[in-house]
């Protein structure tokens, strides 16, 4: 029997951004959430793809994962805008943004815009792209604003949280292929994806691995040597209480 580990995935899309209100996109989130208790099992089994692996979902392991706009739909789920009928165990926000201008945030409003003001129960994890904050036209706001950009959802977490900043790379650059043409007359952009794509999923799933299983090893040592990270050149690495949790960590992985 296969245990499916659940991750609720919210996209970000660069046009978007512009839009100013987010909370449809949390309610409609939040209504997934709630419709797995009594639905996700019997939707897999009926899957076909799926019959001969007999996954059964573990509703006590869910993940909140989002990218740009989606970034800030995760934090309104984490944040409780909008309640859910099931607990989550970790956060990961690659290139959050709380808005489309610098400093200024779309409603509804889900970071405190205090440093350590989250108080999430579960350990967080930030990557963003150092070329997110420059603008790739002199008219054109950045795809991730200084003031409402990956940096400052690091700065509202509260411990445990860690938060990875790749060089050379944009907002866009987590994406597949198939849309690198439009993002790119959008968004400032590196020149392949690849490296990008590869560190985000490999370093998520060292998360996830040190959240729900305790098998920290691998996470922790891109954390501690940030410039041994395959495929990529980390500017920076921030580390919030992460050496310090143990216990959380493991009371996540106990159930296993």
């Amino acid at each position: 029997m296969w245990a499916l580990h659940l991750r609720l995935q919210m996209p970000g899309d660069a046009f978007e951004l512009l839009r100013a209100d987010a909370s449809n996109e949390i309610s409609f989130a939040a209504a997934i959430v709630d419709w797995y208790p009594n639905n996700l099992a019997d939707s897999l089994l009926r899957e076909r793809s799926l019959n001969s692996l007999r996954i059964k979902p573990n509703l006590e392991k869910l993940v909140l994962i989002g990218h740009s706009r989606g970034g800030k739909v995760a934090f309104g789920l984490a944040t409780e805008f909008c309640k859910t009928s099931l607990p989550y165990s970790a956060i990961v926000g690659l290139e959050p943004v709380d808005g489309a201008f610098e400093n200024t945030s779309l409603k509804p409003q889900v970071l405190p815009y205090q440093p350590n003001s989250l108080n999430l129960k579960y350990p967080t994890m930030i990557i963003g792209a150092a070329l997110s904050p420059i603008a790739l036209l002199p008219l054109m706001p950045p795809c991730g604003p200084r003031g409402v950009n990956h940096e400052v959802f690091f700065e509202n977490s509260s411990p445990a949280a860690v938060h990875f900043v790749v060089e050379d790379y944009g907002h866009m650059d987590f994406l597949d292929d198939s849309v690198w043409t439009t993002s790119t007359i959008v968004c400032t952009s590196g020149r392949t994806r690849g490296p990008m794509r590869r560190f985000s999923g490999g370093i998520a799933i060292g998360f996830l691995e040190a959240v729900l299983f305790n098998n920290t090893m691998a996470f922790d040592y891109y954390l501690e040597n940030p410039h041994q990270a395959p495929t990529v050149t980390l500017s920076t690495a921030y580390d919030k209480g992460w050496s310090d949790r143990p216990a959380s960590t493991k009371a996540f992985a106990s159930s296993a």
